[in-house]
């Protein structure tokens, strides 16, 4: 099925293969929990660029028979792993979104980490000839990241959209979508200076629009 725009969305797409850049662009996407950071992810990586979630640095980072997953077990406990090793990352989560030194000695442990394997993998893709790297993370200040990017994108939407969204994509009854936007208010995360700002309270048309807008002014005017 199209969608309004589908041509001019398919025209700035082919401008990536075609930017006369030399060096790759790396865009940092930032906003608070619920607010659709990773569909405009998605959206970038339609329109030709490389992409990567903070969410998948921390799955390798935190993968079976890494350093780090021993270093969870010494810190945690054995009840947030199951029988065969593996983290159980809900409960993790669990955990980390009603306790707040539990989150900053995770943050402590595996941040570093993650900013090492970002680093890694903007440079291999640099090498490679990558034109737009675009990098997904709710915390990217905060896990030393932001010196990796060159522009930042800040995700916005309200409180409504934001619990409907989280409540859906966890599988989260009310009371405990409400408490982890809490949890996610005290970091101000929703507020983080950026380049520029897309609010996402509209449908998908909308958002593939302010996200072309984005890419023009970033890649096609390059």
């Amino acid at each position: 099925m199209g969608f309004a725009g589908s041509s001019t969305w398919s025209n700035s797409r082919l401008a990536a293969s075609t930017w006369s850049g030399m060096i790759m662009l790396v865009i940092g996407i930032v906003g608070a929990i619920g607010a659709g950071k990773s569909e405009v992810l998605r959206l970038f990586g339609e329109l030709g660029a490389r992409t990567v979630a903070a969410d998948e640095l921390s799955r390798e980072v935190l993968a079976p028979g890494a350093p780090a997953l021993e270093q969870v077990r010494e810190a945690f406990g054995d009840e947030y792993f199951d029988a065969e090793g593996n983290l159980i990352r809900r409960a993790l989560g669990n955990l980390i979104f009603r306790d707040e030194a539990a989150r900053r000695r995770l943050d402590d442990l595996v941040h570093p980490l993650m900013t090492e394997r970002l680093r890694e993998r903007l440079e291999r893709w640099r090498t490679e000839g990558t034109v737009v790297a675009v990098v997904e993370s709710a915390v990217l200040v905060e896990m030393g990241a932001r010196p990796l990017v060159d522009k930042v994108l800040l995700v916005r939407a309200g409180e409504g959209k934001r619990l409907k969204r989280l409540g859906e994509r966890d599988h989260l009854d009310e009371q405990e979508t409400r408490r982890r936007l809490a949890a996610h208010e005290r970091l101000a995360l929703g507020e983080a200076p950026a380049d520029f700002t897309i609010n996402n309270d509209g449908d998908l048309d909308e958002l593939r629009r302010q996200v072309e807008h984005v890419w023009r002014k970033l890649v096609c005017s390059s």
